[in-house]
């Protein structure tokens, strides 16, 4: 059985996903990471709790760890860009 994601769903989980990274950006605020190996060491803590998550059967919190793992890949993300723009100015 194949089962689809259909808008709804993918709707609920972005708007789901802003609130959460709005509510983290306002807890940590807006420094970037300095490098890339910091958001590695990050990235790798939150997958790290993921696989703890999943083996445990735990899936609120493993839920909750994916989210994380996707605000720090894309705040890796854009802190690689904030760092390439203060090299340029």
């Amino acid at each position: 059985m194949v089962l689809k994601v259909d808008e709804k769903i993918i709707q609920s989980v972005l708007d789901d996903f802003l609130k959460t990274f709005e509510k983290k950006r306002e807890k940590k605020g807006i420094n970037s990471f300095n490098t890339p190996w910091e958001s590695y060491g990050k990235l790798s803590e939150e997958v790290y709790e993921a696989l703890k998550d999943l083996h445990s059967k735990d899936w609120s919190s493993y839920k909750l760890e994916l989210k994380d793992i996707a605000i720090t890949a894309l705040w890796g993300l854009m802190s690689i860009e904030a760092n390439e723009a203060n090299r340029n100015e």
